[in-house]
């Protein structure tokens, strides 16, 4: 079974995109968290396939998260910020890609299906 884990802190946010990602990986299980040291502790305890998370969170930062998480693993990591001015950090530190707030279903399905293809249909 497929595996992503959410990393937002902003509720509204947190819930639209698990709503997003429950439709374009309904068979997938997503792992929503506030902060980018639960969804460290969370990659940690049970791996991924895909990660999404917003730039600014307490704890760790996505950056910040990224950065850590690239020691361990090289699985996808898309970054979601309305700071254009951290794309560059982004992408050095490792990033698959960056999306910028606000974003709507396209841009995310065209994005995440780069780096996670659809599941096949039963």
């Amino acid at each position: 079974m497929l595996h992503i884990i959410l990393a937002e802190d902003e509720p509204d946010v947190r819930s639209f995109l698990q709503r997003a990602l429950e439709y374009l990986y309904p068979k997938a299980q997503i792992t929503a968290v506030e902060d980018g040291a639960a969804a460290l502790a969370t990659y940690e305890r049970t791996s991924a396939n895909l990660i999404v998370s917003d730039y600014r969170m307490p704890h760790l930062n996505g950056i910040e998260l990224l950065r850590a998480l690239r020691r361990i693993s090289d699985t996808p990591f898309v970054l979601i910020s309305a700071d254009t001015s951290i794309i560059e950090d982004a992408y050095e530190a490792g990033a698959s890609a960056v999306l910028r707030k606000p974003l709507g279903i396209r841009t995310l399905r065209a994005t995440l299906y780069q780096w996670l293809p659809a599941e096949p249909s039963a």
